[in-house]
């Protein structure tokens, strides 16, 4: 989902913000769609993506404001941002050694 908003979104001057709520709604309306479709994929992408069950749990019972699609939306979200700064942080090396090669 996110490649294909950072596809769409060919405008370079939009704001971090601005594009973080453009592909919050992008995400909301896909999530929207399979809870009314089919929602065995969606959990099986909310599975995939590593968003936490106990959050989503929380998210389908939960009775306060907004809807279901965009607390999910929130969810799927806060995750992917949170990989992105992990990948960043860590890259591809993942015990954190700042020698290129060892000899």
């Amino acid at each position: 989902m996110i490649k294909q908003m950072e596809a769409s979104s060919s405008d370079a001057t939009l704001s971090t913000s601005d594009r973080l709520a453009d592909l919050r709604i992008y995400v909301t309306d896909q999530i929207s769609r399979m809870l009314e479709t089919d929602r065995g994929l969606l959990f099986s992408i909310l599975y995939r993506i590593d968003v936490p069950e106990r959050s989503v749990i929380e998210c389908l019972s939960s009775s306060a404001d907004g809807s279901v699609a965009e607390r999910l939306a929130d969810l799927v979200v806060t995750r992917q941002l949170q990989k992105i700064e992990l990948r960043r942080r860590w890259g591809d090396n993942p015990k954190g050694d700042t020698n290129e090669s060892k000899r």
